[in-house]
């Protein structure tokens, strides 16, 4: 006769000699609970803990899941430090603008424009000509004048000195002297040679005989008055470009005009209109012109 084991079910012969199971170590009297059942024959058992009971003392905390990332977007910490980087190179690039600016400053070169749209003002132009940074000047001392014909040679009032009227006094900064011819000179033609081309700014002229004597008895000639005045000339430049000119009677100055930065070798000057002679001591049946203005950069 037999007897069964309350925790595993194993049989005991009911005279055997022992008071625990032989099979599970239990106690023969013990009462019978859930029996665990054995795992599948094909199943691998659970994988091991460590440590073995997670609330054990002294075992480390577990580490934090790692926070997704979208695909393509770069580790939160890389973006930070990108940004920063971009700041510093930004600042650098600036501080080397600022010091090469002021190194042109202090040694007076010209500095391109960053943005490429062109020169820096005050720089050479794009054909690589020099834009002018001067005021123009006067090109008398480097042309020749010539006129068809001049007044004969005559004697000052005042101090009884020769005189002549040649064109050359058209130039020599003196409106004391002037070129002067017998008669209405409308029709005549003037012609200044310089001696290579030159870059032309203006013309002028004072538009008849600027000068004043007076004789031993104290009578004053007043020769702008008394002769004929030139109110309308034409400027031909290089044989090609005409400029018309008109100007004002009485007006004893230089009488100018604007012909743009032009390059010339030989300006003619065509007398347009003339005044009819002038009346008092001075009257003479001549026509005159004082100075002649050439105004622009050498060549």
């Amino acid at each position: 006769m037999t007897s069964t084991c309350a925790r595993c079910g194993a049989e005991h012969p009911v005279d055997s000699v022992g008071r625990f199971c032989t099979n599970c170590g239990a106690p023969r009297g013990a009462v019978a609970g859930p029996v665990a059942e054995p795992p599948p024959v094909h199943q691998a058992p659970p994988p091991q803990r460590f440590p073995l009971y997670a609330e054990e003392p002294g075992s480390p905390a577990p580490a934090p899941a790692p926070t997704p990332v979208a695909p393509g977007q770069p580790p939160l910490g890389g973006r930070h430090r990108r940004r920063g980087a971009l700041v510093w190179v930004g600042l650098a690039v600036a501080a080397l603008l600022v010091l090469v600016v002021a190194l042109a400053l202090l040694t007076g070169e010209s500095v391109e424009d960053p943005s490429g749209s062109g020169p820096a003002a005050g720089t050479s132009s794009a054909d690589g000509d020099p834009a002018p940074t001067a005021d123009p000047e006067p090109l008398v001392d480097q042309v020749t004048a010539e006129a068809p014909r001049s007044d004969a040679d005559s004697v000052d009032i005042s101090t009884g000195e020769p005189t002549s009227y040649e064109a050359g006094n058209m130039l020599d900064g003196d409106p004391e002297t002037a070129w002067r011819v017998d008669g209405d000179a409308t029709g005549e033609t003037l012609t200044f040679t310089f001696d290579e081309p030159v870059t032309l700014t203006s013309l002028g002229l004072v538009n008849g005989y600027a000068k004043t004597s007076v004789d031993g008895s104290g009578t004053e000639f007043d020769l702008y008055a008394g002769s004929r005045r030139v109110l309308a000339v034409q400027w031909v430049l290089d044989g090609g470009t005409v400029i018309d000119q008109t100007l004002s009677d009485g007006e004893r100055g230089l009488q100018r005009v604007d012909t743009g930065a032009v390059e010339v070798t030989v300006v003619e000057l065509r007398l347009v209109e003339v005044s009819a002679p002038g009346e008092g001591p001075a009257a003479r049946d001549k026509t005159a012109i004082s100075e002649v203005s050439l105004e622009g950069y050498p060549g």
